[in-house]
């Protein structure tokens, strides 16, 4: 039997329990919500088309390096980049 039969749901489980804590701080991370999107296209990916490219054996410090990286970057660029602030016409209340 294939042992990632079995480690699936597991892998599935930790995903969700990740987006649900950072789901609590995506009002202060404006970034956050295309990370995460980034990553879910990453992982379904990885199940489909890279265990193929890589003989069934994507290694996985390059799978969590990039989620590392791709968590950082929207957090980084969330507090690097200010959010635009609309314009009042002169005269607005």
């Amino acid at each position: 039997m294939d042992p990632s039969v079995i480690l699936f749901p597991f892998a599935i489980l930790g995903l969700r329990a990740m987006f649900f804590m950072l789901a609590g701080v995506m009002h202060k991370f404006r970034f956050l919500k295309y990370g995460l999107g980034l990553i879910l296209v990453f992982v379904g990916l990885k199940m489909v088309w890279l265990k193929a490219a890589f003989d069934e054996k994507f290694p996985i410090t390059w799978s969590l390096g990039i989620i590392g990286t791709l968590l950082t970057i929207s957090i980084v660029a969330s507090l690097a980049i200010p959010p635009k602030t609309e314009a009042k016409p002169p005269g607005a209340a």
